[in-house]
Order: C-alpha cells, then sequence, then structure tokens
C-alpha cells in the first residue's frame, strides 16, 4: 500500500494498492478465516463474515432505487453492511458480487476511518442528500474493474480498488487454475522461460465455466480469465477434437 497527496481536492490522503496486493490481499483474508476451499466452488461470503469480523450479518433493506448496498465504517471496530432487498431476491451473481465488493471496502479502508478526513467527507455528502458510508450502486460495483467509473470524484479509487477486490475474492486464482488446469498450455519462449495461456478458441467455454462454478456474472468471469491468462497469448491454431477442449456440452 502506498499513500498520496492530490493538493486542492475534497479528499486529499489516497491510498493505493497494487492489483497484486490486493490478489494476495483477498487470499490471505479467506485463508485465515478458513473460507478458502480447496476444490473450486463459490466462496461462502456470509461464513466469512461470520469468523473474521466477529459475527457481522449483511442486513437486508429496502434502499433507494438504483442502490445496490453499502458498507458503514463510521465506526470502523463496528462495522455493517447492507445489502438491497431487491438484490439479495434476484440474481444470486449479483448479490455475491454486490456483498464481496462491500467486504472489499470493509477489508481495504476500514482503517481509513481513524482518521478524520474520509469521514468528514463521506458526512458532507450524506448532508449532500447521500447515504453515510460507501452508498454502492451499479456504477460503483462494477463487475469489470477496467471500464471506467466516475473519475471526477474522490472516490473513484476506492472503489476502483473494492472492485478489483471483488473480482479477485470470488475467483481465487488459485481455484481459477485448479478449474482450467486441462486447458492450461505452457510454451517455451525463445531465450528460455515459459509462458501460459489459454487457446482463444475455447475461452468462451471457460468463461461460461468460470461463472457457473463460482457464480458469478460472465462479465466478472471474463475479467478474470483475462487477468490471469490475457487473449491472443499464442499464434491461433486450431483444436483438434481429440485435447479434451470443452465440448459445447459443457455450456451451461
Amino acid at each position: 500500500m502506498r499513500n498520496y497527496t492530490i493538493p486542492n481536492s475534497d479528499l486529499t490522503h489516497r491510498v493505493n494498492y497494487s492489483r497484486r496486493e490486493i490478489e494476495r490481499m483477498a487470499s490471505d483474508e479467506l485463508r485465515q478465516a478458513k473460507c478458502l476451499p480447496e476444490e473450486p466452488q463459490p466462496i461462502a461470503w456470509e461464513k466469512y463474515l461470520r469468523r473474521a469480523h466477529n459475527n457481522l450479518q449483511p442486513r437486508i433493506e429496502d434502499l433507494p432505487e438504483g442502490e445496490l448496498g453499502h458498507a458503514i465504517l463510521a465506526d470502523p471496530f463496528n462495522p455493517q453492511i447492507v445489502i438491497a432487498r431487491a438484490v439479495f431476491e434476484g440474481s444470486m451473481a449479483r448479490y455475491r458480487s454486490t456483498l464481496a465488493h462491500e467486504i472489499g471496502h470493509l477489508v481495504l479502508h476500514r482503517h481509513l476511518f481513524l482518521e478524520r478526513e474520509l469521514p468528514a467527507y463521506l458526512e458532507k455528502r450524506r448532508r449532500g442528500g447521500l447515504q453515510r458510508g460507501f452508498a454502492c450502486g451499479a456504477a460503483e460495483i462494477n463487475e469489470n474493474p477496467r471500464a471506467p467509473l466516475h473519475k471526477d470524484d474522490p472516490l473513484f479509487h476506492l472503489e476502483f480498488q473494492a472492485n478489483v477486490f471483488m473480482s479477485c475474492a470470488t475467483v481465487p486464482e488459485k481455484l481459477l487454475r485448479v478449474l482450467l488446469a486441462p486447458h492450461i498450455r505452457a510454451q517455451t519462449q525463445r531465450g528460455g522461460g515459459k509462458i501460459e495461456g489459454i487457446d482463444d478458441a475455447v475461452r468462451p467455454a471457460c468463461v461460461d465455466l468460470i461463472a457457473s462454478t463460482f457464480e458469478v456474472s460472465r462479465t466478472l468471469a471474463g475479467y478474470r480469465l483475462e487477468a490471469i491468462f490475457p487473449k491472443n497469448t499464442f499464434p491461433k491454431s486450431p483444436v483438434p477434437a481429440s485435447t479434451g477442449v470443452l465440448e459445447a456440452g459443457w455450456l451451461f
């Protein structure tokens, strides 16, 4: 984590986590709570909250239209997470990503509430008509963290970090590699060393497999596949039918 300052901003103190730091923190959080499975499966977020955060349970409430959830961290030693009833009663994939996003705020940003600047800024926003805490709608809970948020918003970097945490924690790299092991190909580079990748021809089926296994959206599944195994790693080549690569019958 790196701290830096943005002069003449409503929020001058900023924190920066690299993607690799967030990846490591997400895995560590799950591992320490004994919630990182050995085999690919959906992450048990409610169990994680009970074990890692003093029996914390997400509250399900009727929130304003467009609001999916928020983390209330004004008292960093007594955090609260609220999920919109419409999200809870809707798609399981959306519920899981929303809950993981708010947990990302809890893990990455709770310490900022021990200082004065961020709570004061959020109180200013509340008086302007916004909910106290991180009030997150579809624009903030972005299952493809490469896409832009409101870059002129001082909270942009915090929402982006929570989205990266969401993606890393709902589809941990370790489990993704186990799931796709039969389809990971290594190629020797000139000068030595190897690169790993997945042939572009089977990527759509892999996205479907990730989405169904971890109970996430295809958008999030595609982002994670691209983050770990970028497209066009290898020259395009036909895939022999006998390789055991995902066939159409694997699609969910």
